[in-house]
């Protein structure tokens, strides 16, 4: 069971049904029902649930019961969310994030993170690694493989995730110019069958959007890997995401009246010392260097990127001068991957304060009071890693 997209009257719940009886979500809160939901399993079972009418910032549990003419027959286990705060309200928001877990590798930093609570989880991108599938089923039995084990189930049924993709969802390193779009559309398929997230009526392929947590934060969930044209790389016009999802992140960083304004990045904005550049932020500089000059010109404050794809975590800025650097990015994860070398070189240059290749986790307590984010990185054994706090 997992739940996502969370609003502060609503939320996503899912899970993956087989059977052939009725099937209906249940939410409660303090032993008091506060709704029951009707199912339409898709023909692979999967279930996504539209919750309404909940209260804002507040934990209930839930979960699925199979029904034979109203008589309760079996349920699933038992998962807990909260529902963002009130637009509103500004109060702390504590979250978790992680990037990168391959099926092929222990997963401890899952299992470890869902001891803790967390307001919500965020996952930044190659949740599986469904390299070399081409058909659903294909998909299907790759992600599976994942979300079947224990971390994932652990985790995923005790707080709520917002989620995007990066390359290992579709295939590795795919170009979106190259691929055929009928593969690109069952990757995609597969990716919100297999996440507890909604998919928006007039544009159902669209991964990117946000979510408001009050006034104390607003994520920003981008496709940093569906609208890219490597063709047009070192080009004024170079795209690395689409006009209209660019001009949207920036007009929703101008306009949020949230103190934080988080972007989910799959792939890092900032300035690293590794020789490709062809899949990230750099590679773009057209797109990159307006994005991070507006944020400075127009005195945009508490943007801070989160950031997955490179196999190991980092805090520091996104530029060591110049535009980007007084814009906060953090590297989270691996959460189950072969540890990136590279960062060894990270903390003698002056824009990164510490990095590591160590599998974790990382969990991020946003205070509005003080207007101080502090971020804290675990190890697979729980062991704090690191942990600062920066002032926006």
């Amino acid at each position: 069971v997992a739940t996502g997209d969370a609003a502060p009257t609503s939320i996503i719940a899912w899970t993956q049904y087989t059977g052939d009886t009725v099937l209906a979500l249940v939410v409660w809160r303090d032993q008091s029902i506060a709704g029951v939901f009707a199912t339409d399993p898709n023909e692979a079972g999967f279930v996504h649930v539209e919750v309404d009418d909940l209260d804002a910032g507040t934990h209930y549990e839930y979960a699925f019961v199979e029904y034979d003419d109203e008589v309760p027959l079996a349920r699933s286990a038992q998962g807990i969310f909260r529902t963002a705060i009130a637009l509103d309200t500004l109060a702390p928001v504590v979250f978790g994030a992680i990037a990168c877990t391959n099926q092929r590798f222990n997963l401890a930093p899952l299992e470890r993170a869902a001891r803790h609570p967390f307001d919500l989880f965020l996952h930044l991108g190659d949740c599986t690694y469904a390299d070399g599938a081409e058909t659903p089923d294909e998909y299907r039995e790759l992600w599976a493989q994942n979300l079947a084990r224990a971390p994932y189930r652990s985790l995923r049924g005790q707080t709520s995730f917002l989620a995007t993709w990066d390359d290992h969802e579709v295939d590795n390193n795919w170009n979106p110019e190259e691929m055929d779009p009928a593969h690109v559309a069952v990757a995609r398929d597969a990716f919100f069958e297999h996440q507890p997230i909604g998919r928006l009526p007039m544009d159902p392929d669209r991964i990117w959007r946000s979510f408001r947590w009050g006034m104390t934060a607003e994520f920003f969930v981008l496709d940093t890997r569906g609208e890219r044209r490597p063709s047009s790389r070192g080009r004024p016009d170079a795209q690395y995401l689409s006009p209209a999802q660019f001009d949207w992140l920036l007009a929703g960083l101008r306009d949020s009246p949230a103190l934080f304004k988080i972007v989910m990045n799959s792939v890092p904005i900032g300035e690293f010392p590794y020789p490709s550049t062809r899949d990230r932020w750099v590679g773009y500089p057209a797109q990159r260097d307006a994005l991070l000059s507006a944020i400075e010109l127009d005195d945009i404050e508490g943007v801070v990127f989160i950031s997955g794809d490179f196999h190991h975590a980092s805090a520091g800025r996104a530029a060591a001068a110049g535009p980007g650097a007084r814009v906060l990015e953090f590297l989270v994860g691996p959460g189950g991957q072969i540890p990136n070398p590279l960062h060894i070189a990270l903390p003698a240059l002056p824009q990164f304060d510490w990095a590591t290749g160590v599998n974790n986790y990382a969990r991020f307590h946003l205070d509005p009071e003080t207007r101080e984010l502090t971020v804290s990185y675990r190890t697979s054994t729980d062991r704090l890693a690191y942990e600062a706090t920066y002032a926006l």
